[in-house]
């Protein structure tokens, strides 16, 4: 939960990641910055994959033509059906219209579903929609202790489970 980093300081990181092939954005919610497209534009040249973490509401056409050019693929979290979805994160109906201009603008869909014991038996639907949309990649993942994610951790499933 630390502070949103200014411009200059994420500049200064991009130039220690100099070397490092594959760098992915990811926030918070990194379409909320202003300077998102020249953050990617400060990254692109030196990395072989720039890739970027979204949950894509806020995605139009205009800033998926934007980000078309500018990263390798894009992930996007899927957590089940509309109706579970929206128990775990909400607008559902946002995410894939996002989702759908991010492939009418070109850019490589991956779809990520982070597995709770509420959403668990829904990975299956989450299957089919990667595979209709043409997602090129479907990451399950266990939820991550930090920020938000540190509240949920214990709505994840066990090992055994998962």
């Amino acid at each position: 939960m630390i502070k949103e980093p200014t411009f200059e300081s994420i500049s200064q990181i991009s130039r220690k990641l100099l070397g490092i092939p594959r760098v992915i954005v990811s926030g918070g919610e990194p379409t909320l910055r202003k300077d998102l497209v020249q953050i990617l534009d400060q990254l692109r040249p030196d990395h072989e994959i720039v890739a970027m973490s979204s949950n894509a509401t806020m995605i139009g056409p205009e800033l998926a033509a934007e980000l078309s050019s500018r990263l390798s693929y894009i992930d996007v979290t899927v957590d089940g059906t509309r109706e579970v979805h929206n128990k775990i994160r909400g607008q559902y109906d946002l995410v894939l219209a996002g989702i759908r201009n991010l492939i009418e603008a070109g850019v490589e869909l991956s779809l990520v579903t982070v597995m709770f014991d509420s959403n668990a038996a829904c990975v299956l639907d989450v299957c089919r929609v990667a595979d209709e949309l043409g997602a090129k990649k479907l990451k399950v993942l266990t939820p991550i202790r930090k920020g938000r994610g540190a509240d949920v951790v214990e709505r994840g499933l066990s090992s055994e489970e998962f």
